[in-house]
Protein backbone atom coordinates (compact mmCIF):
# COMPACT_ATOMS: atom_id res chain seq x y z
CA UNK A 1 0.00 0.00 0.00
CA UNK A 2 1.31 3.58 -0.76
CA UNK A 3 0.57 6.21 1.30
CA UNK A 4 0.61 10.00 0.50
CA UNK A 5 2.18 12.20 2.82
CA UNK A 6 -0.81 14.46 3.59
CA UNK A 7 0.29 17.66 5.14
CA UNK A 8 -3.32 19.91 4.17
CA UNK A 9 -3.22 19.10 7.44
CA UNK A 10 -1.43 22.31 9.23
CA UNK A 11 1.47 20.90 11.62
CA UNK A 12 3.31 23.57 13.98
CA UNK A 13 6.21 22.59 16.36
CA UNK A 14 5.61 25.05 19.49
CA UNK A 15 7.98 23.80 22.07
CA UNK A 16 8.24 20.52 22.75
CA UNK A 17 4.65 19.73 21.26
CA UNK A 18 3.43 19.05 17.65
CA UNK A 19 0.16 21.11 16.90
CA UNK A 20 -2.34 20.04 14.35
CA UNK A 21 -5.12 21.45 13.20
CA UNK A 22 -7.89 20.62 10.91
CA UNK A 23 -11.90 22.45 10.24
CA UNK A 24 -14.40 21.72 8.47
CA UNK A 25 -17.94 22.00 8.66
CA UNK A 26 -19.95 19.34 9.31
CA UNK A 27 -24.18 18.64 7.38
CA UNK A 28 -25.20 17.63 11.39
CA UNK A 29 -26.34 19.85 14.46
CA UNK A 30 -24.05 20.47 17.08
CA UNK A 31 -25.00 18.49 19.85
CA UNK A 32 -24.91 15.11 17.02
CA UNK A 33 -21.56 16.36 15.86
CA UNK A 34 -19.89 16.07 19.04
CA UNK A 35 -21.63 13.12 19.99
CA UNK A 36 -20.45 11.71 16.15
CA UNK A 37 -16.82 12.90 16.97
CA UNK A 38 -16.41 11.61 20.89
CA UNK A 39 -17.20 8.11 19.35
CA UNK A 40 -15.29 8.37 16.60
CA UNK A 41 -12.45 9.33 18.56
CA UNK A 42 -12.80 6.79 21.46
CA UNK A 43 -13.20 4.36 18.61
CA UNK A 44 -9.48 5.73 17.83
CA UNK A 45 -8.26 4.60 21.46
CA UNK A 46 -9.01 8.26 22.93
CA UNK A 47 -10.94 9.14 26.19
CA UNK A 48 -12.93 11.77 27.22
CA UNK A 49 -10.92 14.13 29.71
CA UNK A 50 -13.76 17.13 29.34
CA UNK A 51 -16.75 17.90 27.72
CA UNK A 52 -17.57 21.43 28.35
CA UNK A 53 -17.81 24.01 26.11
CA UNK A 54 -14.75 22.01 23.85
CA UNK A 55 -14.77 18.50 23.89
CA UNK A 56 -11.50 17.16 24.87
CA UNK A 57 -9.77 13.68 24.57
CA UNK A 58 -6.75 12.13 25.42
CA UNK A 59 -4.34 9.10 24.14
CA UNK A 60 -1.38 7.65 25.34
CA UNK A 61 0.81 8.98 27.52
CA UNK A 62 4.66 10.01 28.07
CA UNK A 63 5.30 6.69 30.06
CA UNK A 64 3.53 4.38 27.65
CA UNK A 65 5.48 5.74 24.42
CA UNK A 66 8.68 5.22 26.52
CA UNK A 67 8.05 1.80 28.20
CA UNK A 68 5.98 0.50 24.67
CA UNK A 69 6.20 2.80 21.90
CA UNK A 70 4.18 3.28 18.94
CA UNK A 71 2.54 5.63 17.18
CA UNK A 72 -0.85 5.53 18.98
CA UNK A 73 1.33 5.28 22.21
CA UNK A 74 2.38 8.56 22.27
CA UNK A 75 0.63 11.24 24.22
CA UNK A 76 -1.95 13.28 22.26
CA UNK A 77 -4.55 15.58 23.61
CA UNK A 78 -7.53 16.37 20.86
CA UNK A 79 -9.93 19.38 21.71
CA UNK A 80 -12.74 19.48 19.61
CA UNK A 81 -14.77 22.79 19.00
CA UNK A 82 -18.07 22.97 17.34
CA UNK A 83 -20.39 25.93 16.65
CA UNK A 84 -23.59 26.20 14.47
CA UNK A 85 -23.04 27.35 10.46
CA UNK A 86 -26.33 27.86 8.97
CA UNK A 87 -27.80 24.44 8.09
CA UNK A 88 -24.96 22.49 9.88
CA UNK A 89 -21.63 22.40 12.15
CA UNK A 90 -18.39 24.40 11.73
CA UNK A 91 -16.03 21.77 13.51
CA UNK A 92 -12.05 23.00 15.10
CA UNK A 93 -10.13 19.83 15.82
CA UNK A 94 -7.10 21.06 17.69
CA UNK A 95 -4.33 18.07 18.28
CA UNK A 96 -1.38 18.79 20.47
CA UNK A 97 1.56 15.67 20.64
CA UNK A 98 4.13 15.72 23.39
CA UNK A 99 7.18 14.63 21.94
CA UNK A 100 8.98 14.94 25.08
CA UNK A 101 12.09 12.12 24.49
CA UNK A 102 11.26 11.35 20.86
CA UNK A 103 11.88 11.95 17.17
CA UNK A 104 8.71 12.21 15.48
CA UNK A 105 8.59 10.81 11.71
CA UNK A 106 6.70 11.42 8.39
CA UNK A 107 4.87 8.09 9.61
CA UNK A 108 3.91 9.44 12.59
CA UNK A 109 2.51 12.89 11.69
CA UNK A 110 0.99 11.38 9.23
CA UNK A 111 -0.87 9.13 11.01
CA UNK A 112 -2.55 11.49 13.22
CA UNK A 113 -3.21 13.96 10.28
CA UNK A 114 -5.19 11.23 8.50
CA UNK A 115 -6.93 10.33 11.88
CA UNK A 116 -7.99 13.95 11.76
CA UNK A 117 -8.94 14.36 8.43
CA UNK A 118 -11.12 10.83 8.65
CA UNK A 119 -13.01 12.48 11.86
CA UNK A 120 -14.56 14.83 8.65
CA UNK A 121 -15.44 12.02 6.44
CA UNK A 122 -17.12 10.06 9.80
CA UNK A 123 -19.31 12.86 10.46
CA UNK A 124 -20.28 13.14 7.10
CA UNK A 125 -22.00 9.73 7.58
CA UNK A 126 -19.45 8.28 4.81
CA UNK A 127 -17.26 4.97 5.65
CA UNK A 128 -14.08 5.26 7.23
CA UNK A 129 -11.48 2.22 7.17
CA UNK A 130 -10.32 2.20 10.95
CA UNK A 131 -8.69 -1.32 10.29
CA UNK A 132 -6.19 0.36 7.51
CA UNK A 133 -5.34 3.31 10.30
CA UNK A 134 -4.91 0.11 12.26
CA UNK A 135 -2.38 -1.64 10.07
CA UNK A 136 -0.52 1.60 9.47
CA UNK A 137 -0.28 1.95 13.19
CA UNK A 138 0.89 -1.60 13.70
CA UNK A 139 3.55 -1.62 10.29
CA UNK A 140 5.11 1.47 11.42
CA UNK A 141 6.29 -0.12 14.66
CA UNK A 142 7.37 -3.17 12.95
CA UNK A 143 9.17 -1.28 11.22
CA UNK A 144 10.78 0.19 13.83
CA UNK A 145 11.64 -3.17 14.95
CA UNK A 146 13.39 -3.99 11.88
CA UNK A 147 15.28 -0.95 11.53
CA UNK A 148 17.11 -1.64 15.03
CA UNK A 149 17.81 -5.44 13.78
CA UNK A 150 19.44 -4.43 10.79
CA UNK A 151 21.30 -1.75 12.02
CA UNK A 152 22.42 -4.02 14.85
CA UNK A 153 23.07 -6.78 12.02
CA UNK A 154 25.13 -4.84 9.45
CA UNK A 155 27.71 -3.34 12.70
CA UNK A 156 28.46 -6.73 14.28
CA UNK A 157 31.00 -7.26 11.09
CA UNK A 158 32.14 -3.52 11.44
CA UNK A 159 32.43 -4.01 15.11
CA UNK A 160 34.76 -7.15 14.35
CA UNK A 161 36.88 -5.14 12.35
CA UNK A 162 36.91 -1.92 14.37
CA UNK A 163 38.73 -3.84 17.28
CA UNK A 164 40.64 -6.05 15.05
CA UNK A 165 42.20 -2.89 13.29
CA UNK A 166 41.84 -0.14 16.20
CA UNK A 167 43.13 -2.19 19.08
CA UNK A 168 46.46 -2.45 18.20
CA UNK A 169 46.54 0.88 16.85
CA UNK A 170 45.48 2.18 20.27
CA UNK A 171 48.02 -0.26 22.07
CA UNK A 172 50.87 0.86 19.80
CA UNK A 173 50.11 4.74 20.84
CA UNK A 174 50.17 3.67 24.54
CA UNK A 175 46.49 3.92 24.90
CA UNK A 176 45.76 1.34 27.44
CA UNK A 177 42.74 -0.49 28.62
CA UNK A 178 40.23 -0.07 29.47
CA UNK A 179 40.62 3.34 27.75
CA UNK A 180 40.96 2.00 24.70
CA UNK A 181 37.89 -0.83 24.79
CA UNK A 182 35.57 2.92 26.00
CA UNK A 183 36.99 4.50 22.61
CA UNK A 184 36.10 1.31 20.47
CA UNK A 185 33.20 0.47 22.19
CA UNK A 186 31.53 4.08 21.32
CA UNK A 187 33.07 4.04 18.05
CA UNK A 188 30.83 1.03 17.68
CA UNK A 189 27.41 2.24 19.31
CA UNK A 190 27.53 5.60 17.05
CA UNK A 191 27.70 3.28 14.25
CA UNK A 192 25.27 1.37 15.25
CA UNK A 193 23.12 4.63 16.30
CA UNK A 194 24.00 5.92 13.18
CA UNK A 195 22.24 2.86 10.75
CA UNK A 196 19.48 2.21 13.08
CA UNK A 197 18.69 6.47 12.44
CA UNK A 198 18.90 5.79 9.14
CA UNK A 199 16.62 2.76 8.58
CA UNK A 200 14.21 4.46 10.43
CA UNK A 201 14.51 7.63 8.85
CA UNK A 202 14.06 5.57 5.66
CA UNK A 203 11.57 2.94 6.26
CA UNK A 204 9.15 5.41 8.40
CA UNK A 205 8.46 7.15 4.74
CA UNK A 206 4.60 6.62 4.44
CA UNK A 207 5.23 7.34 1.13
CA UNK A 208 7.34 3.91 0.81
CA UNK A 209 4.69 1.64 2.69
Amino acid sequence: MTHQADFSVPIERVGRYLHFRWNFVAPVPVEEARRRLQDYFTRLGYTLASSGDALVMKRGTLARSMLKWSPRNLAVELTARCAPAGDGTAVTLELRLNRTGHTIYDAEQYLHAWELKEAETYLRGEPVDFAAMERFNRRTLERVYLSVGLGVAITVPFDVLIFAIGQPILTELGIGSPLHGAILGGLSGAIAGSLVWLFIHVLLNPQKY
